[in-house]
């Protein structure tokens, strides 16, 4: 653990990020941060601690229905699932997944138990422009469970975010986040212009957002 912790600190404060938002890069040299020589940000270790301390020793998982709400935290429950999905596969083939088949999916993981949120899976009946939270208002009427619904533009990430306050009743998101968020970081070490917007337009409403790093 410690030599994770000691490497990571080494190549944010020595080899850096690429953050591809004007923006955003303008208001890091201001929290400590600096621009290195290859157009990279770099991000001092003691800048990350820090951030790292600000962390919440648990994120709530709400569910907006008859959905089991659940408090994650180092050494809490394991929580479950389903996946982003792209396509149906039946045999050898696959098809896309239409709105039909989205409820369905929806359905099926709001009546197993052991899930404890439903993924928002592509929606190929939806334009991309916005499929992102009209899918979600399926997901909020077809299960009472947390919702994950997967980010197609920034503005859809906010109005998302609207939503989830909505479905939050008379408490905030921050207190009954009843959605959240993932996003996966470029590899390696690049954070894309629709990454940093998505941050930029859902940030400050409480919603819990996944940080992914996949090759």
């Amino acid at each position: 653990g410690a030599e994770i912790k000691e490497r990571t600190n080494g190549i944010l404060e020595e080899v850096g990020l690429k953050i591809d938002h004007e923006e955003v890069t303008g208001k890091l040299p201001a929290a400590g941060c600096r621009e290195l020589a290859s157009g990279m940000i770099a991000f001092p270790r003691e800048l990350v601690a820090e951030c790292v301390a600000q962390a919440p020793a648990s994120v709530r998982l709400a569910a907006h229905g008859d959905g089991e709400t659940v408090d994650i935290r180092a050494g809490g429950p394991t929580v479950f699932w389903t996946g982003n999905a792209l396509h149906l596969a039946e045999g050898r083939e696959t098809k896309p997944i239409g709105e039909e088949e989205f409820i369905k999916l929806t359905r099926v993981a709001d009546a197993l138990d052991h899930v404890h949120a439903p993924v928002g899976p592509a929606n190929h009946d939806l334009p991309a422009q916005y499929r992102d939270f009209v899918a979600c208002r399926i997901m909020a009427e077809h299960s009472g469970k947390h919702l994950r619904p997967c980010i197609y533009t920034p503005r859809g990430g906010r109005a998302i975010c609207e939503m989830g306050q909505v479905l939050a009743g008379s408490q905030s998101l921050a207190d009954w986040p009843t959605i959240s968020f993932g996003y996966t970081i470029i590899s390696p070490l690049h954070w894309g212009e629709a990454a940093m917007e998505v941050f930029a337009q859902t940030s400050g409403f409480g919603a819990p957002m996944m940080i992914n790093s996949e090759p």
